[in-house]
């Protein structure tokens, strides 16, 4: 199944966005399908650092970049999902 994130496919014509609307897509559940964009954040900093890195060093401070960035969402989702449950039963 392909999808455009719903940022994205209000630029697209009208039949695109019925065919590939995350809004139209069944079990798409209710995500916006921009999460990969909002890591761009913190990586982009780390790109312009790593540019002369070799590769193993590179791939290691990326790794390490991602591990933060998922430390963080893990940490988020501790005080984010109460909320979420609260809004699922009211």
């Amino acid at each position: 199944v392909y999808v455009v994130p719903k940022m994205h496919v209000l630029a697209h014509v009208e039949d695109c966005q019925y065919l590939y609307s995350l809004n139209f897509t069944p079990g798409s559940g209710r995500t916006d399908g921009e999460a990969p964009e909002r890591n761009w954040v913190e990586t982009n900093g780390v790109a312009t650092s790593t540019r002369e890195m070799n590769t193993c060093h590179r791939h290691e401070v990326l790794d390490d970049t991602m591990n933060e960035v998922n430390f963080k969402k893990m940490i988020k989702l501790r005080t984010s999902t109460p909320i979420a449950q609260f809004w699922v039963t009211h």
